[in-house]
């Protein structure tokens, strides 16, 4: 059976500080998970060390808990035994309860034995709580001045009885901006019967094969059934032209998952309208430009004036100015002298780079 990629990760939680001296306290653990491969009806053993590396001498109780992924992937955990695919119950431990001195260390016995009737995957954490003994500790045999846990991650699997699979049920990618990077959301949903820890990598290829980027993004875990979205963002630039980002994820088979969309740079503007006023006597004009690509736009031009008659009458040079993607700016210039009375029409002349806009109004001196 083909062995699926661990995912080790460390639990740190609850620490609360009561007594000045608590801060002696440091705890390890190893390993941080494990992951076995059952048969039905069998068990498997092994050991987890603790290591006691703070200054003072303090007790370990050993306990099992489920565990659920929340929406933004972190976990929650829960009573033992209370979640549709735990293993909690099924992991005896020995000892359950010890005292470490300070540089101490204790090998923590773990057996999990899965039911005859099992199949798939089903996961646990194994936690273990630090407590600090008192001075008037008798009963107890330990009093709690303070306390925190670590956990060990539990990822069962049956054995002959697993199987991992998913789809990619959506995949967009918005281009790159001058103000804005490259975004990938993912949404990726888990159709097998075990744990999946979708490691994907994302490429940005243009038409001849050539890589522009190559970018990790986080995990995506996931259980069965469960539907978790993956986003990432890249933050280089593109020249104008055509790419195809490509996403991989490995989800633990032979056969990755590939899925790939083309997008289109380009640099474009459009002129939205040409305005003209008279109310002075002198005309002034203003020329509203729209960035409709995805890069900066460098833009400028001129306003030729033309008679009735369709002869030059006056010629405006227009400033030159930046434009942002998806933005609109006014380009203006105004006569430094009166016209004739007449009907005149107005040709604004808009550059984008190698590429020209024209548009016409028509406007009366009177």
């Amino acid at each position: 059976m083909k062995k699926y990629t661990l995912l080790f990760i460390v639990l740190s939680l609850c620490f609360l500080f009561f007594e000045s001296d608590a801060s002696g306290f440091a705890l390890n653990i190893s390993p941080p998970s494990f992951h076995v491969s059952v048969n039905p009806g069998e068990s498997a053993s092994g050991a987890i060390t603790v290591h006691n590396r703070g200054e003072g001498e303090i007790g370990i109780l050993v306990y099992t808990q489920d565990w659920v992924y929340n929406p933004d992937g972190s976990k929650t955990f829960h009573a033992a035994g209370t979640t549709p695919l735990s293993c909690a119950k099924w992991i005896r431990l020995f000892p359950k309860k010890f005292k470490l001195e300070a540089g101490g260390q204790m090998a923590v016995q773990y057996t999990v034995t899965l039911p005859e009737d099992a199949k798939g995957g089903y996961y646990a954490v194994i936690f273990f709580e630090s407590v600090s003994p008192g001075a008037d500790d008798k009963d107890q045999g330990m009093m709690v001045r303070f306390a925190g846990r670590l956990g060990t991650i539990v990822y069962l699997e049956t054995e002959g009885k697993s199987t991992a699979s998913g789809v990619v049920e959506s995949f967009t990618v918005t281009p790159p901006r001058s103000d804005k990077p490259l975004e990938m959301v993912l949404s990726f949903k888990n159709t097998g019967n075990v744990y999946i820890g979708a490691e994907g990598t994302l490429n940005i290829i243009d038409a001849d094969g050539n890589v522009y980027a190559k970018q990790i993004f986080d995990p995506i875990n996931t259980l069965p059934g469960e539907t978790r979205e993956a986003k990432t963002e890249w933050l280089g630039e593109l020249d104008e032209g055509t790419y195809y980002v490509i996403v991989t994820l490995d989800i633990g088979i032979d056969e990755p998952i590939v899925e790939e969309k083309e997008i289109v740079i380009s640099s474009g503007g459009i002129i939205e309208s040409v305005s003209i006023d008279t109310s002075s006597g002198v005309p002034s004009f203003s020329v509203a430009v729209k960035n409709t690509g995805q890069l900066n736009i460098d833009v400028g031009g001129s306003i030729e004036i033309l008679k009735a008659d369709g002869g030059p009458a006056a010629s405006l040079t227009l400033k030159k100015t930046l434009i942002a993607p998806g933005k609109m700016r006014e380009l203006k210039a105004d006569l430094d002298e009166k016209l004739p009375q007449g009907s005149y029409k107005a040709k604004a002349v808009i550059s984008i780079g190698d590429r020209e806009l024209t548009k016409e109004e028509t406007f009366t001196v009177k």
